[in-house]
């Protein structure tokens, strides 16, 4: 027992990684509230599997344009903290409009993308802004901090998977507001970072000199002209494709078993809960493995999760197949955000890896959402789940083709 406690690195549990860890816990039980449940409760309101699909592929397109702006601002004009401050607060006021427009669809689709523009960058804007900190409190452990964000997703989809029968959907709007309050509190309490590409500004860690701030127009340049970095974002755009069309429309395989709302409140947390250990690990495994490895992992399971999910004839391997698409996504997450900061300039991280996002969690879930809510109209869930695992082999062959060429050389 002496031993197992000296192993344990108590270095981790400083205030910058207590704040990160509890800021992720509260984002994403928010972000469950709200966009974890929306398929449900649009279902519920008679809005057909197309329609909802249809809602999926705008969030989506509110991804692949906000991203790269909201990262460009970072980079150059608002620090993260003044800007998650700020689009915290306008969620809150914003919260209550979907339920007061869902009757017409027009106006709830345009409630659901101005959630989305608010809140979605956030999630790979705080990441950016750990791993920026970590240069100063080197004890900052990214892969821990973002675990919490699994734990909180996992608990707050049982629970509300089980509010939602005795008091109705508005319980979780209430409770979004709610959790966004404590999120503000939460950001105050981290330190905070300069914008990089502004004029005059400093790395963290470097000699002062003059420093010019690139436009958005030669921040896209560069990062068309660094071929790595293009490849992954191809790559992780099939990856995305495939994976967005199985988990926007888990709810349909939860209905054709015959579930209701507590199972998708289960389905959901087994989604997040099986991310915790790969995230606890990752931090090592990024030391110890090739990323280019770590990464076709992630991509392989997702291509598993697909094949048993459109298999499953039972809730027991549907829930495995969700645990399939959290231990993708756990590897993911992490590995994705560590090889583009890798692969570009630190000046401009923050825009690269909104810009990769904007691609994959914009562009790549708009093909995933739109095709996978036309094809469960037509042809149903399960072959939905066969067909949309075509993009995650694409994604893999156009990962591995260059990797066999460059070591044939």
């Amino acid at each position: 027992m002496l031993r197992l406690l000296k192993k344990i690195d108590t270095s981790y549990f400083q205030k910058e990684n207590i704040s990160f860890f509890f800021l992720n816990v509260i984002y994403f039980s928010a972000n469950c509230m709200f966009f974890g449940f929306l398929v449900m409760y649009l279902t519920s309101k008679g809005y057909s599997g197309f329609e909802c699909g249809v809602f999926n592929t705008l969030i989506s397109i509110c991804a692949l344009i906000v991203q790269p702006i909201s990262g460009y601002l970072t980079d150059t004009f608002i620090t993260i903290k003044k800007y998650l401050i700020f689009t915290s607060i306008a969620a809150i006021a914003f919260t209550f409009a979907l339920p007061l427009t869902v009757s017409n669809p027009i106006l709830a689709a345009i409630s659901v993308m101005l959630m989305a523009a608010l809140v979605n960058p956030s999630a790979f804007l705080a990441d950016t802004w750990a791993v920026t900190l970590r240069e100063t409190y080197p004890h900052i452990d990214y892969g821990k901090n973002r675990s919490g964000g699994s734990i909180g997703y996992c608990i707050t989809s049982i629970a509300a998977g089980y509010l939602v029968a005795p008091l109705g959907y508005h319980i979780l709007f209430i409770l979004h507001i709610v959790l966004f309050i404590i999120y503000i509190l939460i950001v105050l309490t981290i330190p905070d970072i300069p914008c990089r590409n502004a004029k005059s500004a400093q790395p963290l860690s470097a000699e002062p000199s003059e420093h010019k701030s690139l436009s958005f127009i030669q921040v896209l340049n560069i990062l068309l002209k660094n071929k790595p970095y293009l490849l992954f974002l191809t790559s992780s755009f099939c990856y995305y494709a495939s994976m967005r069309a199985f988990s926007s429309n888990v709810s349909y395989k939860v209905l054709s078993l015959g579930g209701d709302d507590s199972m998708m409140g289960v389905a959901l947390a087994i989604g997040a809960i099986f991310e915790v250990p790969f995230l606890f690990i990752i931090n090592r495994c990024i030391h110890r493995f090739p990323l280019n490895h770590l990464y076709l992992f992630s991509v392989f399971c997702i291509l598993f999760r697909g094949l048993f999910m459109a298999f499953a004839p039972t809730a027991g391997l549907m829930y495995f197949s969700q645990a399939l698409q959290a231990c993708s996504y756990g590897v993911y997450v992490a590995v994705s955000l560590e090889i583009v900061s890798r692969l570009v300039p630190p000046n401009i991280r923050t825009t690269s890896i909104t810009l990769m996002v904007a691609v994959t969690s914009g562009l790549g879930a708009i093909i995933g959402c739109f095709i996978g809510g036309a094809l469960i109209d037509s042809m149903g869930v399960d072959l939905m789940a066969y067909i949309m695992s075509i993009p995650c082999v694409v994604g893999i062959l156009l990962y591995l083709i260059p990797m066999f060429q460059q070591k044939s050389k």
